[in-house]
C-alpha cells in the first residue's frame, strides 16, 4: 500500500470474498519495468485463485521475463503470444490488413525506434487461468504507427465462457 508521500500510479478492482464485493488495490510508483509485476504480485498474494482469472494490460515486460514469473507460478498462461493479427482501421475508418507482419518473427503490440534500430515487444498481454477456454487471440494492427492515441496496438481474446 502507498506510504505517506508516495504517488499511486496503478489501481485495480479485485474481487474480495464469495459475496462478490470489490476492493481497490493500489500499487506504488516504481520504475516502469516491474511496476505492473509488483502490482500483480500484491494482488496474487491477496487472492486465492479458486475462480476464473484474467490479467490484462500493458505489463512493460515480455511474457517470459523474470518480472512476470509470479503469473507463471500462479498457473496463468499468456494468450496473445499464440495469436495472430487482424485488420485495423486507418484514419478514415477503413480496415487495412496487417502490412507489418514481416517486421518481426514473433507477434508484438509495441514498436520502438531509437538510434536507427527498431525493436518489437509484446508488452500488452492477456493471461488466463486454465479453466478459461480461449478460442482466439489477436492483435489489431493499427495502420497508422504514429499519431494515434497509443504507441501500442490493441490485443484481445475471445473466451468461451460456457
Amino acid at each position: 500500500m502507498p506510504q505517506p508521500g508516495e504517488e499511486v500510479t496503478e489501481t485495480f478492482l479485485v474481487p474480495e470474498g464469495q459475496d462478490g464485493q470489490v476492493e481497490l488495490v493500489a500499487a506504488c510508483r516504481e520504475p516502469p519495468a516491474g511496476r505492473a509485476a509488483s502490482a500483480i504480485r500484491q494482488i496474487l498474494r491477496r487472492q486465492r485463485l479458486t475462480r476464473r482469472v484474467v490479467v490484462t494490460g500493458n505489463l512493460n515486460d515480455a511474457p517470459d521475463a523474470e518480472a512476470l514469473a509470479d503469473l507463471r507460478s500462479a498457473n496463468l498462461a499468456e494468450q496473445i503470444q499464440r495469436g495472430s493479427t487482424v485488420a485495423g482501421p486507418n484514419r478514415g475508418g477503413a480496415l487495412i490488413d496487417d502490412k507489418f507482419a514481416d517486421l518481426s518473427p514473433t507477434i508484438w503490440t509495441h514498436r520502438h525506434r531509437a538510434k536507427g534500430v527498431t525493436t518489437f515487444a509484446l508488452y500488452d498481454q492477456i493471461w488466463t487461468t486454465p479453466d478459461l477456454t480461449v478460442t482466439a487471440a489477436h492483435v489489431m494492427r493499427r495502420t497508422q504507427i504514429s499519431g494515434d492515441g497509443s504507441d501500442h496496438d490493441p490485443a484481445y481474446v475471445d473466451l468461451d465462457l460456457d
